[in-house]
């Protein structure tokens, strides 16, 4: 499996995070896990919320009902602005009680408290700056023919660092007929891979310093082909990454990088969240339009 297509899988992966075993068996402890990610100018998300529990050598999940969720914008000071009260939903989901809008640049707080439990599980997050990115020249390029899709991007700013960039391609036309190349010849030889798997595919981690700038100073990003599985129109989203997703992908990108793992038996995972595991983490994204053609 290529470095691209698995670091693909991994921006999928959280969705089961909780079947994920962090600890070896005969010193596992159940856990509450939470997901979600906070994404600048977009209205508050739901929260996934399970408790992991062992089950025949590796875990599953159960729900967690009647928890008292909050998430809370701070100011610089660390002051409460305003606080969003979330309500069970069922299932795994609590969704937030009054619409709001992720704030750019703001930093969130979430605090979860169990009646049956006496540790709250907490994280924060700060949101990366909003941005807006442009291609640089055409919107329709032959497949790894000529220079390629490079885009223009605004600053997306975060306190300390450069961004961290990701850059996904999503096929608005995923047919096997649409295959490029490498992605046809693994689905025709590895039967794990169905074609609509591929619809959307991602980059590795890009730190801002890796790109040249204009005379402005904007980045200029050049889109890898290797995030393209299929011919024709494909949208491409450009993520910016706060520190906790950083962390969370890049410690996960090394498990899959490096030797083979044991499905079920993941290790030193950075999570960033007290009282539990799993991510609350922040984006901000843009996208354009663009077409690969033969």
């Amino acid at each position: 499996m290529g470095r691209t297509y698995k670091y693909g899988l991994i921006l999928s992966l959280l969705i089961g995070l909780t079947g994920c075993n962090p600890y070896k068996q005969d010193s596992f402890q159940p856990q509450y896990s939470v997901q979600t990610y906070l994404v600048a100018n977009d209205p508050m998300p739901s929260i996934r919320l399970v408790k992991t529990l062992p089950a025949n050598g590796s875990t599953s999940s159960s729900e967690v009902s009647g928890a008292h969720v909050t998430v809370s914008e701070v100011d610089a000071e660390g002051s409460v602005v305003q606080a969003f009260s979330y309500k069970y939903d069922g299932g795994t989901s609590y969704s937030p009680m009054v619409s709001s809008t992720v704030e750019p640049g703001y930093t969130y707080k979430l605090n979860i408290d169990v009646p049956s439990d006496n540790q709250p599980i907490q994280a924060q997050c700060i949101i990366p700056g909003a941005f807006q990115v442009k291609l640089a020249g055409s919107d329709t390029e032959k497949y790894q023919g000529g220079s390629g899709f490079n885009l223009l991007s605004t600053e997306s700013k975060y306190p300390g660092r450069g961004a961290y960039y990701v850059i996904a391609a999503v096929a608005q036309q995923p047919d096997s007929s649409n295959l490029t190349p490498y992605f046809l010849n693994k689905v025709e030889n590895d039967s794990y891979t169905p074609t609509n798997s591929l619809r959307k595919i991602s980059s590795r981690i890009f730190n801002q310093g890796d790109f040249k700038t204009d005379t402005q100073g904007n980045p200029i990003i050049p889109v890898p082909w290797d995030i393209f599985a299929f011919y024709g129109v494909n949208q491409l989203i450009v993520y910016t990454l706060d520190d906790n997703t950083y962390d969370f992908l890049r410690s996960l990108d090394v498990q899959y990088g490096s030797t083979q793992v044991t499905p079920g038996q993941l290790y030193n995972l950075i999570y960033h969240v007290k009282g539990g595991i799993g991510l609350f983490g922040g984006l901000a994204t843009d996208t354009v339009m663009v077409t690969v053609t033969r």
